[in-house]
């Protein structure tokens, strides 16, 4: 791992609370190998265009709660374009995503919402208050509990 050198604080370290020298390389997909957070930085800038199409891609994912689609692509590229004109900055990444269109107009299919209290009529008279009170209170709860006895 390229960034194996900073602790879990992000500070900076040659040797691993066990004492063995960390082994800072890898290797990307695309075949390209690195040693250390600076060598994976150029391995990435060698490659910049697929990599920011590929994190724009996950963060708008990320952002819409689902897996991108074929419609999305001309989102990322826009958005991809967008970044590419203004240096690539974080903040022009988040607000371009959040102005996308497939942001604003989630089509996450048909909403069904469950009726909190069913059709059938719920006898309560079995249950004891103070016991089911304290039980819930203790997240004790158990299904026979809240069942009315038949």
């Amino acid at each position: 791992m390229g960034l194996e050198n900073f602790d879990w604080m992000g500070r900076w370290r040659e040797k691993d609370a066990s004492g063995k020298p960390i082994d800072a390389t890898g290797a990307l997909p695309s075949g390209a190998k690195f040693n250390g957070p600076v060598e994976l930085r150029q391995a990435l800038l060698d490659r910049k265009e697929d990599f920011i199409r590929n994190l724009t891609g996950r963060v708008m994912g990320y952002a819409l709660g689902r897996s991108l689609q074929d419609g999305d692509s001309c989102a990322v590229q826009r958005l991809v374009q967008t970044l590419e004109k203004d240096n690539y900055r974080a903040r022009t990444l988040i607000r371009e995503i959040v102005l996308s269109v497939p942001f604003r107009n989630t089509q996450g299919g048909v909403v069904t919402i469950e009726p909190v209290i069913t059709q059938k009529t719920l006898d309560i008279s079995g249950l004891n208050a103070r016991k089911q009170d304290a039980a819930s209170h203790l997240n004790q709860v158990k299904p026979e509990v809240l069942t009315p006895k038949r």
